[in-house]
């Protein structure tokens, strides 16, 4: 009797983590691309003229802090990208907050994450809190001479 319920235990317990480890496997990472291309070059002209104001066309920051490099991931590295399209949404930009569409900052943050070396992917950033809440800001993929990688426009 103690023997059954022993393996009809291990039996659950292994159920359990192949369930854990397939659902691991389905939630999308920035390192297996995260936005496409067409949605960088979008937010990348919305950042030129929204953003670089203040954050600078390199994305070092000017008036506010960088978009890139080792300073923007100690802040949001190991925190989910629903976290910073929040705050995006919320309080940028800093002189009319919370006047960005959501498709909008998802786009911006497809070029923030494209000029950071994130790869792209197939499809879209989503524009949802929903959809971005599994996402997590991983440590970036490369850097180029200690920088950023940069992307051409």
């Amino acid at each position: 009797m103690a023997h059954t319920k022993i393996v009809a235990l291990a039996v659950a317990l292994s159920v359990l983590a192949c369930a854990w480890a397939s659902h691991a496997q389905n939630v999308p990472t920035l390192s297996a691309g995260a936005y496409t291309n067409d949605q960088a070059d979008r937010g990348f002209m919305k950042y030129m003229q929204t953003c670089s104001r203040c954050h600078g066309a390199d994305l070092q920051g000017l008036e506010a802090p960088p978009l890139s490099g080792g300073a923007f991931m100690q802040r949001w590295q190991g925190k989910y990208v629903g976290e910073l399209f929040e705050h995006t949404l919320d309080f940028m930009p800093a002189d009319q907050p919370k006047t960005l569409d959501a498709k909008t900052v998802a786009d911006l943050m497809a070029y923030v994450l494209q000029f950071n070396g994130y790869p792209a992917g197939d499809a879209d950033l989503p524009s949802d809190m929903a959809a971005l809440g599994g996402l997590r800001m991983e440590a970036l993929p490369r850097r180029t001479g200690g920088g950023a990688q940069v992307v051409d426009h």
